[in-house]
């Protein structure tokens, strides 16, 4: 069944608070950065990143952004648990 429209039209975003609560996984990210303060503090490097300033100097080193998302854990391999 194809997807509903206006759903559809929420998920194409790159905001990845807005993907993270039609996912549906607030709680789950709530609860496993309690038990994993790394996963909290690679959450908080990656949650304000955005698809228009992508390109402009924000201060952010681009080591501290992989590492956020591809170390153990890392924002990355915490949304895998979840596909």
């Amino acid at each position: 069944m194809f997807p509903n429209k206006n759903y559809a039209g929420k998920v194409y975003t790159h905001k990845l608070e807005e993907l993270l609560k039609l996912a549906e996984l607030n709680g789950k990210l709530d609860d496993d950065s309690k038990a994993k303060p790394l996963l909290a503090e690679n959450w908080g490097v990656v949650k304000d990143w955005d698809v228009e300033t992508r390109y402009e100097a924000t201060g952010l080193n681009g080591q501290e952004m992989v590492k956020a998302v591809n170390s153990g854990d890392g924002v990355l391999q915490w949304i895998k648990r979840y596909w």
